[in-house]
Formats: C-alpha cells, structure tokens, sequence
C-alpha cells in the first residue's frame, strides 16, 4: 500500500486479494492502526508469487528495505556485522562491515557479538600480516603505530638500520608504513612478500576466522620454540602472548562438543501496545550473545511473533533450533520459509517443561526488569491470571457513591507500573442518572472517559476494573 505521495506504507501478504482488499473497507470494525492505514492508503499494488513460502521471502525483503510506517518497526533492526574480505583486491584486506556491497568479496558470518568479531580480525590480521591501509600506500602510514615497539626488534633483527630504511633508502621503490616495524603488516607495498604467498596467508586467516585455530597454534608453538633456541626471547614471548590470545578467543568452541547444534531462545513481553523482544543466542551449549528489541504493534501476539520471525531471522544467523513462548501462526510455513532461506531444517519448538522453560523464564525475567516496571512480575502474573493478550501497565480503576441516595458523584483512579498516577485521577459529577441507580451511573462514567479519551485520539488502559456493587 502507498500514500498520496507514493510512498511504501504497509506490506503484507494474502492468498486471496480480493478478499484482503475487501477486509479494509470502511464499513468493518477495525483497530487503531488499521483504521489509520485505510485513512491514507491512497493505492494498492501486488506482486503474484509462485507458493507462499516465496510471498514470505518477498514480504520480508520489501519490509527490511523500505521499512513501512504500518509493519512492525524493530528498533534494534541494523545489519548484523560480518567479516568482509576483499578478494577484488590484489592484496584483500580484512575487516568488520554492517552491509554486503561487494559480490566479489568474501563475507563471513553474520554475527552477534560485534565484540568478539572484532577481537578474530585483530588477531587475524597480526598473526598472517594482513594489510590495514585502505589503500596501498607511496608514503609512510602514521594510522596505527607512532613508536617502534619490543615487536620490531624481534620481528625485525634482521635489520642492521631499520631507522635507515624508513628515512628513504634506495631498497625500496615506497617508504615503508610504521606498522611494517611492528610486525602488523607483510608490507606488500614495498613488495616484501609476493602477491601467491600474501594470498596463502589471507586463505589461512580465513580458515583461522571460520574456527580453525588448531593449526594456527601448532604453527605458533613452532616459531616460539625456534625463536626460543634461537635465544630470541622477545620474540619467543611474542608468540606466547599470541597462542594465548588464540586459545581465549577459542574457549567457547572447546567447553561443550556434545552439543553440535546452534538453537535460539525468544520471548517477549508485551506492555503499552509496544512489544519487548529479546533473543538469546545459544551456540553448542553456550550463551554466546543477546539482542533485545522494542516493536510498536497492535497485532495479537501469534502475528506479532511471525512477523518477528521472519523479518528478524530476514538477516540474522539462522540457528538449527528456535526456542518458543508459543506457536506463531503459519508455522509450517514459517519453518519451510527458514528453511528456503538458510538451505537447512529449522526446527522450532515451545517446550511445555524442562531446562528449555525455564531459559524462556529467565528471558521473561530480563524483559521485565529492563522494562523498568516496578512490580512487572505481578502484572506477568495478573496478566496470565486474566488471561489478557498484554501486560496491564496502566490500570484504571471506578467507582461510584452517594449520600443517601442523593449527591451522586463518580470517581476513577489510574495505576501505571503498579504504582498509583494521581495526575490522572478524575471525579465525575453525575449528569444523566435521575434518582440512585448506581449500574446507570456507572455505564455514564464509563462512557464520558473513553468516548473522550477515542475523540482525542489518547491511548486506551490495558485493564479496566469497575465496582460491581454487593
């Protein structure tokens, strides 16, 4: 659907057009968010898809690229980071990027810890002396190092004047960067390492990035050892500090390789018509990372987490197993979609009992506590109590009274977060009601708040609660 200005304002799909179109005319009962969608859709378009598995696919691409005012809005919905390689280059460089431009480049992940990403390409790019500068230089580079270090005297002791050769000397066509001296760079600029042997370091930072680390230690216990023999001990400490640093960065693949799969657990609270996601990101066994999300929607919450789903795992890491607070709807076809777009079987599970439960609870406990309401536990559990489709953050309370049967007088008090909002109580002086008939009165209390609260377009309470009398 577009607006008068032609602008993308909803996507979704529909095995029956017609029948979707019809279901926004005027006439029909609709939510808030609809009826504005139906105020300022001006058109409609469609694309005819061969099964629904596509419609999926399509539906989601179009909402992550045009990001409709009308479809769930994630606000934590930026690119997972991956790791790009420049192939296109004639020395590829390695680093961290949000976007895939490139369809010549190599891209590995996506991530969820940016962090840790980070701290695999330093180390890739130190140990195989992958190249830093954007482009190879004609001068020296000041970007990373301003000093020599106890590095350069070890890497670099077959040097008699290194100082002679950055000052210009006639063995180099290029003066040479200052991160040569420390070790970070083969510096292909000055043509110190040939373009065959700077790609074979690049194809085994690669497999080093992609995990395997079990050769890449082996090679670094070697050199340690030689230069140890060689009574060069700073460069022996070099590689020490190096192969621990490796061994660090690869402890979570080592702790748990009885459990080969990677599985996600998801939940989410839903409170003020915004809806609380957090996803843990499990991988062998161990936590590995969380990304938490805040979506403005009126959708029940079946939809909600189908569209979440899909829009989420659009460009996120597909895991073998999605961990459930409930079914979504459409889950055969949210299972088909995943598995179209990873290439693998995607199983998705709501666990009744057991370990599994019990890590959705414990999400449900950091949605709350990061929602910051006070006694959100007790609305969690007013809310299932009531079996209500959301957590009732604001609570509005009536009640009616008379003295004698005269002097009638209304009054309703608001609780937001489980704690009294006494800028929002209000007193009603009862206008309609001939004589004392307290059902009446109410009925007239009632109607006077939330015809006035729809006509001025203010938010409605989760929960209204109103004296019935003995």
């Amino acid at each position: 659907m577009r607006n008068s200005e032609a602008v993308i304002i909803y996507v979704g799909k529909a095995k029956n057009i017609r029948k979707r179109v019809a279901s926004y005319t005027p006439s029909r009962p609709h939510d808030m968010k609809t009826s504005q969608l139906i105020q300022e859709a001006e058109s409609i378009e469609y694309i005819i898809t061969d099964n629904e598995v596509e419609a999926l696919i399509l539906e989601a691409k179009l909402i992550w690229e045009h990001k409709p005012k009308y479809n769930i809005d994630l606000k934590d919905s930026s690119g997972y980071p991956h790791i790009r390689i420049t192939l296109e280059e004639e020395f590829p460089r390695i680093f961290i990027t949000r976007e895939k431009k490139s369809k010549v480049s190599l891209y590995l992940g996506p991530y969820t810890d940016v962090k840790s990403a980070r701290r695999a390409v330093k180390l890739a790019i130190e140990i195989f002396g992958i190249r830093i500068c954007r482009a190879l230089p004609k001068y020296r580079c000041l970007k990373h190092d301003t000093k020599l270090s106890s590095r350069s005297a070890a890497l670099h002791s077959k040097l008699s004047n290194p100082m002679q050769i950055m000052n210009g000397s006639k063995s180099s066509r290029f003066a040479r960067s200052f991160s040569c001296f420390t070790g970070k760079c083969s510096e292909p600029c000055i043509e110190n390492i040939t373009k065959e042997d700077y790609r074979k370091n690049v194809e085994k930072a690669v497999s080093f990035l992609r995990g395997n680390v079990d050769d890449v230690i082996l090679d670094l216990r070697e050199k340690m050892r030689g230069a140890s023999s060689a009574q060069n001990y700073e460069a022996a400490k070099i590689y020490r500090d190096e192969i621990a640093s490796v061994e660090i960065l690869s402890v979570r693949q080592k702790i748990d390789r009885e459990r080969e799969y990677n599985e996600d657990v998801i939940n989410y609270v839903r409170a003020d018509g915004i809806y609380f996601v957090q996803v843990f990101n499990i991988r062998r066994g161990i936590l590995l990372g969380r990304t938490k999300h805040e979506a403005k929607s009126q959708d029940e919450p079946r939809k909600f987490l189908a569209d979440f789903l899909k829009l989420h795992y659009y460009s996120a890491p597909m895991p073998e197993k999605i961990i459930l607070p409930e079914e979504p709807k459409d889950i055969r076809v949210l299972a088909d979609y995943f598995g179209t777009i990873s290439g693998k079987m995607v199983e998705l599970s709501v666990p009744k009992a057991g370990t599994k439960k019990k890590i959705l609870e414990m999400l449900l406990k950091n949605i709350t506590h990061d929602i910051g309401a006070k006694c959100a536990a007790e609305l969690i559990e007013l809310k299932d109590a009531l079996g209500l489709s959301s957590v009732p953050i604001v609570i509005e309370f009536f009640d009616v009274s008379n003295i004698s049967g005269k002097w009638l007088v209304g009054a309703m008090v608001q609780f937001r977060n489980a704690e009294p909002d006494k800028s929002n109580y209000r007193r009603f002086r009862i206008l309609g009601v001939p004589g004392q008939d307290d059902f009446a009165s109410m009925q007239e209390i009632v109607w006077r708040r939330y015809s006035r609260l729809v006509r001025e377009n203010k938010p409605l309470p989760n929960l209204v609660v109103v004296d019935g009398g003995a």
